[in-house]
């Protein structure tokens, strides 16, 4: 994990060639400075793309835009091209040869992940950098064949069309792509420009993102300058059936560089005479509002009829919004019915697991989804101190990384429940919660930390109890180098 963060940080402070193309928005290495990680938020980029599509959209009123998918990305980038792209860029962007090399090693330790001659694993973000490197050209040949009008999301193509025929576009992109990448035709979709605007521009008011952004905004504000309240916070949110991360929040408004921002929007706010919450009933209070317009928003949704192509790609993007927000609001007396009413939507199946999981206190069904899904839900599940249920016969390695994940998280499970077999990860998971931070060496690794760029603590409580002077050593040069 250090190895691949500063591996990024070298990529990103060495030269553009590794940084984001002006047509893509994901995965992008964040700027030198950024005190947020490797690579920017995908929430951030995300939202800009669809401003970008929409600029486009409206400068061509009579047009379409299409949407298109390169079929099972990462499965099927051949081992070949992935080292090429390393090699390629590295060698354009003058990479120094220890990292270069650095880079050789993750990417032949990947390979070995995925036997054969194919597959990109998908977890480790530098595998996605490397994802975007691989593309590198077809994003050069796409934007100039289609100049201002083409717009890339990992494997998600988006084209503003001035023609409502697909079929030129396709082709064009079917002979852009290297071998052995393809598209899946099948989930080609098209949208007339208007109507992809109308959808998009009323999608914030459609999904009451405002109460949902107002009640996390006033609890950070409500911490930063309150944060001894933190505790009698928890206690009548979570009183009132909800589900909502103080503590996460809680660490979060404590840095530097947060506070400065939160300080800047204040002073906006505040002069447009916008009102903060001040005690914990106040925050109560936003927390029924956003539970009550975000309910009222997803029983309208998935009451609808169910539409075909791009329209239901826009109406699952309401009901997952609504839906994930709501695993943090819902009445626990409605979980069941939300549940009920997205169990059955292929794409919306991870959210029904979780749901799932909160409603019946067993993981056993959610661990067969990816380790990320697993994070989600423990910020969930660790708001309700009981113990888990987990039975599990047979322990796949997926399997195995989910509940790590949890573990690392102090979820608590029953006596009765299964465990994996003893792997280096589920090791790690439990070591980093046993690790006694009375330990003077831990605490001298800990002082020396304070201050520089590390803040992974349960990374550090693992890494002591290894290579002991090597941690000291990098802490502390660190430290000279801030």
């Amino acid at each position: 994990m250090l190895a691949e963060a500063a591996l990024l940080d070298a990529c990103a402070r060495t030269s553009d060639v590794f940084r984001r193309h002006p047509n893509v928005y994901s995965n992008v290495l964040s700027e030198p400075q950024a005190r947020h990680g490797m690579v920017d938020p995908y929430f951030i980029w995300w939202k800009k793309r669809q401003v970008s599509i929409a600029d486009s959209a409206k400068s061509t009123p009579n047009g379409l835009v299409a949407y298109f998918d390169i079929r099972q990305f990462y499965d099927s980038v051949p081992h070949t091209l992935t080292s090429s792209a390393w090699a390629n860029h590295c060698e354009t962007g003058q990479l120094a040869h220890k990292w270069r090399t650095l880079g050789d090693k993750l990417i032949a330790d990947y390979q070995q992940i995925k036997p054969g001659n194919t597959g990109l694993v998908a977890g480790p973000m530098f595998a996605h950098v490397l994802g975007n490197l691989i593309l590198r050209e077809v994003d050069n040949f796409l934007s100039a064949t289609f100049p201002g009008s083409y717009f890339r999301y990992v494997d998600d193509i988006a084209l503003v069309l001035n023609t409502r025929s697909i079929e030129r576009a396709t082709e064009v992109i079917r002979h852009a792509l290297p071998l052995g990448l393809r598209l899946h035709e099948d989930k080609t979709l098209g949208l007339d420009t208007a109507d992809w605007i109308r959808i998009t521009q009323s999608f914030p008011n459609e999904t009451g993102t405002y109460f949902w952004a107002k009640l996390i905004g006033g609890i950070k504000y409500f911490l930063a300058a309150r944060s001894n309240q933190a505790p009698v916070l928890r206690r009548i949110l979570a009183d009132n059936g909800f589900r909502i991360p103080i503590r996460d929040y809680s660490t979060s408004v404590g840095e530097i560089p947060y506070l400065q921002r939160l300080s800047a929007r204040f002073r906006e706010r505040w002069l447009s005479n916008h009102t903060f919450p001040q005690t914990p009933n106040d925050l109560l209070e936003l927390a029924k509002i956003a539970r009550h317009e975000l309910q009222i928003r997803f029983e309208r949704f998935t009451e609808e009829p169910p539409q075909q192509g791009m329209l239901r790609k826009f109406q699952l993007q309401k009901i997952r919004y609504t839906a994930t927000r709501l695993l943090y609001l819902g009445d626990p007396v409605r979980l069941p019915k939300i549940e009920a009413a997205i169990e059955s939507t292929i794409e919306m199946s991870d959210i029904s697991a979780i749901y799932k999981s909160l409603r019946t206190g067993d993981v056993s069904e959610l661990l067969s989804y990816s380790s990320s899904v697993a994070q989600s839900a423990a910020q969930l599940l660790a708001t309700d101190p009981k113990p888990l249920r987990c039975n599990v016969t047979s322990w796949r390695p997926e399997l195995e990384a989910a509940w790590a994940v949890l573990n690392m998280n102090g979820i608590q499970f029953t006596a009765d429940a299964s465990s994996p077999p003893e792997t280096p990860l589920v090791n790690f998971s439990t070591q980093s919660r046993n690790a006694s931070t009375s330990d003077p060496y831990f605490e001298e690794v800990f002082a020396l930390a304070r201050g520089t760029t590390i803040k992974h603590e349960t990374l550090l409580r693992t890494a002591f109890d290894y290579e002991e002077e090597h941690v000291l050593d990098a802490i502390r040069s660190l430290r000279s180098s801030s």
